[in-house]
């Protein structure tokens, strides 16, 4: 039996050269033995991850039932690298690739007032905190010992006085518990996506993200949820975004003023502005002298202030065009 030969399929190495491989897989043949001793050397990988898998699982459903209100919880994991691509591109912008990262956070948290409330109605699979009957205080928001997570198995049934509802606790078992003793578990959830052009993702941006999403919980419970939704909204991005429209608009508004004002007095002012503006911004260099007398330097300014620099690049372009047209022919 150990002899028999049998087929299995392995991961891609670098393929086999047969008909039967694809992208993803390679066909095997060998002995009981040698198929044993290659599941082996695949298994002793697999099962440390494996093992790793139901640890945080269970860690997560731990931390899930004794999370009590005034905790935030929160998920975060890093989506695949995707491209920037600009719509309208020039040449030399296809050989440069921009990449960004995407992170999803998800912020959750329990509800206070569910969890105080001692009447609301309980529906069939609502999460529930099973308090002691000797240690239950009307209004508390902290975790009395005792508790346990508990889910509702059946509706609440009027007994007397008290309406008792029967829940399911972690070990399977079901207990009859007044409605006065279960505190409802109702989660609020956010989810936050950022992005970001950092590629190393266990580094300054991880951090970063995590003080931001921070602040926006302590801006929630001090100024409410409006304030914290600005402050979610006015990030660096945001403001360059609303600064570059009012640029835009400012400078639409300057050339509707000219154009109804008229008059070369005003257009000068305004080239001069530009000038002193774009002159601080650099260092200063060294003009060449004017070529005529006649041509002012006020004048030669203006002439700079007002060229438009797309039709001077093309110009030269179309120059060069024809140096290269004329050399072709003559040769």
């Amino acid at each position: 039996m150990w002899l028999s030969r049998i087929k299995w399929d392995r991961i891609k190495t670098g393929g086999d050269g047969s008909q039967t491989e694809d992208d993803l897989r390679q066909q095997r043949e060998g002995t009981l033995i040698e198929f044993l001793d290659e599941a082996c050397t695949a298994y002793s990988n697999f099962t440390p991850h494996s093992f790793h898998i139901e640890q945080a699982k269970m860690a997560d459903r731990e931390c899930h039932a004794n999370t009590v209100p005034g905790m935030i919880r929160d998920n975060s994991d890093w989506s695949e690298n995707g491209q920037i691509i600009v719509k309208n591109q020039i040449q030399s912008e296809y050989w440069s690739i921009v990449y960004y990262s995407l992170l999803i956070s998800i912020s959750s948290f329990l509800i206070t007032s569910c969890w105080i409330d001692r009447s609301s109605v309980l529906k069939k699979g609502d999460e529930v905190t099973v308090e002691p009957e000797d240690l239950s205080v009307a209004g508390c928001l902290e975790a009395v010992e005792g508790s346990f997570f508990a889910t509702v198995h059946e509706a609440g049934q009027d007994i007397g006085r008290h309406v008792v509802y029967t829940v399911c606790n972690a070990d399977g078992d079901h207990v009859a518990v007044q409605r006065q003793y279960l505190r409802h578990r109702r989660w609020h959830r956010i989810a936050f996506l950022q992005v970001t052009n950092d590629k190393k993702h266990d580094a300054w941006s991880s951090q970063a993200f995590a003080d931001r999403r921070l602040k926006f919980f302590e801006i929630w419970q001090k100024e409410g949820v409006n304030a914290a939704l600005s402050f979610a909204g006015n990030d660096r991005a945001e403001e360059a975004r609303k600064e570059s429209e009012e640029k835009a608009s400012s400078h639409s508004a300057g050339s509707a003023d000219s154009n109804d004002a008229g008059g070369e007095d005003a257009d000068m002012a305004r080239a001069a502005a530009i000038i002193s503006a774009h002159e601080a911004g650099r260092a200063p260099s060294r003009r060449r002298p004017l070529l005529t007398s006649s041509f002012s330097q006020h004048q030669h300014e203006y002439w700079l202030a007002s060229l438009e620099p797309e039709r001077y690049v093309c110009v030269r372009v179309w120059v060069y065009v024809y140096i290269c047209i004329y050399i072709y022919i003559c040769i």
